[in-house]
């Protein structure tokens, strides 16, 4: 080409060029403005957020403490709800500087307008841009301020779009509270190019959620300790039409709720929540949430029925409580060895005096001896009246500590401080002892030394007193008190040198002054019985258990030892008129392999052994179960009832099945701990009781409610081993101060909750976490009747199954490794009567998922 030809070009060149560089201008100009404006886009977003989370967290921090109302619509609940829309008010208003005064704020937070599904004082569906309500025209008589943004305040979260449609999960969670603001914005040089934003957003929910758990499971799926997956593929299973409530308290799960079938009750939360580390909302785990349209999920109950969702948490250590046994290391029949550092849960067998390892027990269903109680069932509650044949002997045999200056005879030596059995060979059958023909010389006997009296003076007296065994309620009558007495001489039999005399006091439990006096008896060696009646109203009523005989022998005259003289005791005993009702069998605490308690028949859990006796240093309220072939075994339509009472099984104790373990039959129930006495139990600092039950009956009320069982643990460790206590004193030798060593009033629990049922963790905490076996020994079946216990149920690898109609459904604390419940129709109810522990607020939504 030539050059003119190429200089005819170069213009229209020049103006191609310019056209586009123009054009990628533009677009550069563009980009650069789209980037610019997203930027000022997303430090909007952030201050919005942050508005919407300081909002959050303000008015969730009102919740830090449980309400006993969980609602907004009445009550405390309701004010709380107040209090959280005026804390979150505020802290908008100090965030995006609006100026609204306190009146203002708090108008908003209580008034106006009505939302069909929410609560006076949340904001409308389609947000507030002003001070200003549609419904009252002005929230106060102060004039409108204008936010410039579109704002939600609302608690619980609302239902409408501008929370569930931002993908909330927590719609209608009493306790926790919902944010939002809205700014609109322009984009400074986009609009050039036609763009037109939307509104920025900051939303956030809150809680404080004080957790009380009064279900705990901790299984999780795949892993350790059990291989494969948990039962039912859940921590917690609800089959049949029945459900839970939760009369106060949480339900934690390591795993999910399953609920099995979508048209029962589900779970109903009075006053807590649900939280879960795994699962999701569907048929298959739960349908949530759930209302009167949709049974079978979360709800919190009549009258609302308000569906609810699940909190998810962090997976749960297994807690460690510490058991009785750690302190209680013998278990010797007589609790030989035990000492005030080393307790004793004795062998018990009903057949074997002296038995060498855990026996058993039944109760008679015919008969005079050991016979059954007969169970009254009315309105939830048992009454087990005795049927003639449970009454304690008549003769009530002296017991005691160890007598200075009393002597036993050289054939029938007596340990443990304990020497009744000089006193009467067998209180149970005729004895000898308690006749005087002459030749007839007691078989033993208890004897002072010889009188001192040489010098001259006046008379010499030395006495003695011993305990008289309980005798347990009696009508009004006159008591008569017997026994046998001589002159001995050296501790034998003898009629020569000084004169003897001997006068009885029949005294209370505690102090010197007497109930009633006997005449003086002059003694000879010839044994002869003496006795003496007490009238009618004159022993005290709260003094039946606890009576004491004092023996005083009175010498004088002579003035050498050879002619000095002594007395002896040979028997002694008082009688009452006979107890009515008839009394119920009473099951002593100690170590059983069963405990069988036949059809339509009841017996009584006595944790002092009011009517029998503790050995020394023996744990009151204690039963310890053990051995492969162990029951406790409750027939068709039979119940065993006991207050201030804990039960521990070992980690041999079989898995619930037919006739072995823990086995409740139709119609029978296990009532455990529920008795209530006026006042504030110590494990319940906050609960204070106002109503009267005692199933324990005969036996009297304790001083508080059996809510804090015999053996409590400090709620308020959370790290290592949690440490125990019993709510009774030990039976101490050296300082008996009645006969059973324990009265009812010695019960003093202090603020540890009590533990109904411990079950050792294979073996004892002695095996790694992932090596522990997973057992089933708690399955409670039955029809009317089933389980009722306050307190806590212990059995963190244990699969835990509460099913039947369950008549008595009082439920406490429970921690188990899975939980399957099936009401099948009425409500098994939940109860964690302890003080949830308070909570800092902290945030719930959004989260990465959003």
């Amino acid at each position: 080409m030539s050059r003119d030809e190429l200089q005819r070009l170069q213009p229209a060149s020049r103006g191609q060029v310019l056209v586009l560089f123009a054009m990628f201008l533009l677009i550069l100009l563009g980009v650069s403005a789209l980037a610019i404006d997203y930027a000022n886009w997303l430090l909007t977003d952030r201050y919005l957020q942050n508005v919407a989370d300081h909002a959050a967290l303000s008015g969730a921090s009102e919740f830090r403490q449980r309400q006993t109302q969980g609602s907004c619509t009445g009550g405390s609940g309701q004010q709380k709800c107040v209090e959280a829309r005026a804390q979150m008010w505020t802290s908008i208003n100090d965030d995006l500087h609006l100026g609204m005064t306190t009146t203002t704020i708090n108008c908003l937070a209580s008034v106006g307008p009505t939302v069909p599904g929410s609560n006076p004082g949340d904001s409308p569906a389609a947000g507030e841009t002003s001070s200003a309500r549609a419904t009252t025209g002005a929230c106060t008589s102060e004039l409108p301020v204008q936010f410039g943004h579109t704002i939600w305040v609302a608690t619980p979260p609302p239902t409408y779009a501008a929370y569930t449609g931002a993908g909330g999960r927590f719609a209608s969670n009493f306790g926790v509270t919902f944010a939002r603001v809205d700014r609109p914005v322009t984009s400074f040089i986009g609009g050039a190019l036609g763009v037109r934003p939307g509104p920025r957003t900051g939303w956030a929910t809150a809680g404080a959620l004080p957790i009380g758990f009064a279900l705990q499971t901790f299984c999780r799926n795949n892993i350790a300790p059990e291989s494969g997956v948990c039962a039912n593929s859940a921590g917690l299973t609800i089959d049949g039409q029945g459900g839970i409530r939760l009369l106060r308290g949480d339900i934690g799960s390591n795993e999910s709720l399953k609920v099995t079938a979508n048209g029962g009750q589900g779970v109903q939360t009075h006053n807590g929540d649900v939280f879960v580390v795994n699962g999701t909302c569907s048929s298959s785990s739960w349908n949530c949430p759930s209302g009167l349209g949709s049974l079978g999920g979360i709800s919190d109950g009549y009258p609302n029925y308000t569906g609810k969702n699940a909190f998810y948490m962090a997976p749960m250590p297994v807690p460690r409580f510490a058991s009785p046994l750690d302190v209680a290391s013998v278990s010797t029949y007589d609790c030989s060895g035990a000492s005030a550092t080393s307790l004793c849960i004795p062998y018990k067998d009903q057949g074997n005096s002296t038995p060498g390892q855990p026996g058993t027990w039944t109760c008679q269903t015919s008969g005079s001896i050991n016979r059954c109680g007969a169970p009254t069932v009315t309105s939830g509650q048992v009454t087990c009246v005795g049927q003639g044949g449970g009454l304690p002997p008549l003769h009530y045999y002296p017991v005691g500590p160890s007598l200075n200056g009393v002597n036993a005879d050289s054939a029938h030596p007596q340990t443990n401080a304990n020497k009744f059995k000089n006193i009467d060979d067998d209180f149970l059958v005729p004895d000898p002892d308690t006749t005087n023909p002459p030749g007839n010389p007691p078989a033993d006997y208890l004897y002072t030394d010889d009188i001192n009296v040489t010098g001259g003076g006046g008379p010499q007296m030395t006495s003695f007193i011993v305990n008289l065994a309980p005798s347990g309620p009696r009508l009004p009558g006159i008591s008569t008190v017997r026994y046998t007495a001589f002159k001995t001489f050296g501790g034998a039999r003898n009629n020569t040198g000084n004169p003897v005399t001997l006068q009885v006091k029949l005294l209370p439990g505690t102090g010197t002054t007497a109930i009633a006096v006997d005449s003086v008896q002059t003694l000879t060696d010839v044994p002869q019985r003496f006795e003496f009646t007490v009238g009618a109203g004159v022993i005290p009523a709260n003094q039946f258990n606890t009576l004491r005989l004092q023996f005083t022998f009175t010498s004088q005259g002579g003035t050498t030892a050879a002619e000095e003289r002594g007395g002896a005791i040979a028997w002694a005993e008082i009688q009452h008129p006979d107890p009515q009702p008839a009394l119920t069998p009473m099951i002593p605490p100690g170590y059983y392999r069963s405990i069988d308690i036949p059809p339509n028949s009841c017996a009584i859990l006595d944790p002092t052994a009011e009517y029998s006796s503790l050995e020394p240093y023996q744990m009151p309220g204690i039963y310890r179960f053990g051995g492969s072939s162990g029951k406790v075994e409750l027939e068709t339509g039979s119940y065993l009832i006991g207050d201030g009472v804990t039960l521990v099984f070992d980690s041999d104790w079989p898995d619930s099945g037919s006739h072995s373990g823990l086995t409740i039959a139709a119609d029978a129930a296990l009532v455990l701990n529920t008795m209530r006495v006026p006042g504030t139990p110590p494990c319940t600092p906050t609960e204070t009781e106002t109503l009267t039950t005692n199933e324990s009956s005969p036996l009297s009320d304790l001083p508080f409610s059996g809510v804090c069982a015999a053996w409590g643990i400090d709620p308020d460790v959370t790290v290592g081993i949690r440490p125990g206590q019993n709510a009774w004193g030990y039976c101490d030798p050296a300082n008996l101060v009645n006969p059973h060593c324990v009265n009812r009033d010695d019960y003093a629990p202090t603020g540890y909750r009590g533990v109904t049922f411990y079950f050792t963790p294979d073996p004892g905490w002695g095996t790694a976490h992932a090596s522990m076996n997973i057992s089933n020994r708690f399955e409670m079946q039955g029809g009317v009747g089933g389980l009722a216990f306050r307190g806590v149920l212990y059995a963190p690898y244990d699969d835990v199954t509460i099913q039947g109609g369950n008549g008595f459904n009082t439920v406490g604390q429970v921690l188990a490794w899975t939980a399957k419940f099936n009401g099948n129709g009425p409500f098994i109810d939940l109860d964690f009567p302890y003080v949830p522990a308070s909570a800092a607020p902290y945030l719930l939504e959004p989260t990465i998922t959003h």
